[in-house]
């Protein structure tokens, strides 16, 4: 595992856990969400939003300002300018609505990273810490700390890959990472598998009884980088299956003036295959048998522009793309015949801001002042608008 690779690490440098929730001062001259006549509109917020979640009866998304200020909200979808609610003001990505609780990373004391030579990295009083709270912003406390890589989350465990903790870093700043599984529930933890130390995920996720993983392996001393898709039982009981390797995957970074860093597939799995995206801009959507292939996965739609996030509800899979330069949109297709649908909505100024429930789909179209530097020498701050808006399947 690469130790100067750490996406969650982008946001640390000026950033402080708060723990506690607060319902928000709605008399205020600019309410964090306003109410809209549109019965397909929950709300209009005044941020950017980056990532989505629900859960049976209310909204949370996680939210920058444009100029570093990254926070998590949620409400109630029923009356959601009324009942909008922030549970922290320092969030990293990415976070897991359950059972009326939401569960979030953010940053505590900050640890210096290892240097070339063999230092310590990835000691228990790390840098990050995972906070859970229930929906009404009461209770909300840390249940672990360390300097997670990268994490995905069940039901009930959040699966956090981190350095091996007291493993040294080699003369390639690599360490020797592992998969931990910490229960949602006490913050109990074990160890769920070891990752080599050229070794690194760039996302993973949780399907069944398994751990799949986006693996990037990054020989620094001999100069390469291949990835795959690798897997792990969850109760660590068998080794790491690589099911398919030599993937082209390409990395794209943001290319707005905001720093937001980088966009990467995400994967999704159903009973039979595992699918991602090649996000080039003539790309493709992918996927391979999670019971054996012949080692080339199948592309069910190509010349598609640089598609990136995916959402699988049943047989339906969405995926956002570029629509045009900064901007995304949403379409569908069905797994076993993918034929792309017109676009269902557009103007999303992240790509990963997609959720679904039993019934239906749901994202945020925003706008965004660009005459504004991200930067600005005057300290301005870009202006957002964004709706939250649901779209019956």
């Amino acid at each position: 595992m690469n130790t100067r690779l750490r996406p969650l690490g982008y946001f640390l440098g000026a950033l402080a856990i708060a723990c506690g929730g607060k319902q928000v001062d709605l008399d205020s001259a600019t309410p964090p969400v306003l109410a809209s006549s549109d019965p397909a509109v929950l709300g209009t917020i005044q941020e950017n939003a980056l990532e989505l979640e629900v859960d049976a009866k209310r909204i949370y998304w996680r939210a920058s300002d444009g100029n570093g200020n990254v926070t998590l909200w949620g409400c109630d979808m029923q009356n959601c300018a009324v009942t909008a609610t922030q549970f922290d003001q320092a969030v990293l990505e990415p976070f897991r609505a359950s059972n009326g609780q939401v569960f979030w990373l953010a940053p505590g004391n900050q640890v210096a990273g290892a240097e070339n030579g063999g230092v310590p990295v990835g000691a228990p009083t790390g840098n990050i810490s995972l906070i859970a709270a229930v929906a009404d912003a009461t209770g909300a406390h840390p249940l672990w700390q360390g300097s997670p890589v990268d994490v995905a989350f069940s039901a009930d465990t959040a699966f956090i890959l981190q350095a091996e903790p007291g493993a040294m870093a080699d003369a390639n700043n690599q360490v020797v990472g592992e998969f931990d599984a910490v229960s949602l529930v006490d913050g109990t933890s074990r160890v769920v598998t070891t990752l080599g130390p050229t070794h690194d995920s760039l996302g993973s996720l949780v399907k069944g009884d398994y751990l799949y993983w986006l693996d990037r392996d990054q020989d620094e001393e001999q100069g390469t980088t291949q990835y795959g898709i690798a897997r792990v039982r969850t109760d660590g009981s068998a080794p790491v299956e690589t099911l398919v390797s030599g993937l082209p995957i390409v990395l794209q970074y943001d290319r707005r003036s905001t720093n937001r860093g980088l966009y990467v597939t995400n994967l999704v799995v159903d009973d039979n295959y595992v699918y991602w995206t090649h996000s080039a801009l003539n790309g493709s959507l992918l996927r391979y048998p999670l019971n054996g292939g012949n080692g080339t996965p199948e592309t069910i739609l190509d010349s598609v522009r640089s598609p990136l996030h995916l959402l699988l509800e049943g047989s339906t899979l969405y995926f956002t793309y570029e629509l045009d330069a900064f901007s995304y949109a949403v379409a569908k297709c069905e797994v076993d015949d993918c034929k792309r649908s017109a676009p269902i909505t557009g103007r999303l100024e992240d790509p990963r801001v997609l959720a679904s429930d039993d019934t239906s789909l749901y994202t945020v179209t925003s706008t965004e002042d660009l005459s504004v530097p991200a930067y600005a020498a005057d300290g301005e701050i870009r202006a957002y608008s964004g709706q939250i808006r649901r779209f019956s399947e």
